[in-house]
């Protein structure tokens, strides 16, 4: 049931996407914009985008008209205490450093999406995504964009009133 409320909530964004696609008025979707869909940013939004090589994320958050994001290089996790509303982890090699770090430095996040490699173990994965789902973020959904691996976890509507 959860999954199926899921499976609807995305999908106004990936139709508002697709419908600015064939009119033209975006270029084909990549991981950056499956991020945005997939996040359900809104203008009020404070976004985190952790990682190395993070341009065309910024671009895309400001297209999709977020008012707010920081880009953060993984190894400056520690001096960043800034809250977020959604953090983006982008090609992390040690992703459950970076998740730590991440999570220390961002407050209580509704939405965390990290971009891994298609090919990423799922050995390593599997220890954040429980460490997600014990900060409430228990929704969780995957993307396979262009080579990339995208996991969306986010706060169900009836715990963010609680949490």
């Amino acid at each position: 049931m959860l999954a199926a409320s899921m499976q609807q909530s995305f999908a106004p964004a990936y139709d508002r996407t697709e419908a600015l696609q064939s009119a033209g008025a975006v270029p084909p979707r990549g991981s950056a914009d499956v991020l945005v869909a997939a996040s359900h940013i809104q203008p009020d939004d404070h976004v985190k985008v952790i990682g190395r090589s993070v341009a065309n994320h910024l671009v895309a958050l400001a297209r999709c008209g977020c008012g707010s994001a920081t880009s953060v290089h993984p190894g400056a996790l520690f001096s960043q205490r800034q809250k977020a509303d959604v953090v983006w982890v982008i090609g992390a090699d040690d992703i459950q450093t970076v998740m730590a770090g991440a999570l220390r430095a961002s407050g209580a996040p509704r939405v965390v999406a990290i971009e891994l490699p298609l090919g990423a173990e799922w050995g390593r994965l599997q220890p954040v995504i429980s460490q997600l789902a014990g900060l409430g973020l228990v929704s969780c959904t995957t993307h396979d964009v262009a080579g990339r691996l995208i996991v969306v976890a986010s706060r169900p509507a009836w715990l963010q009133r609680v949490i």
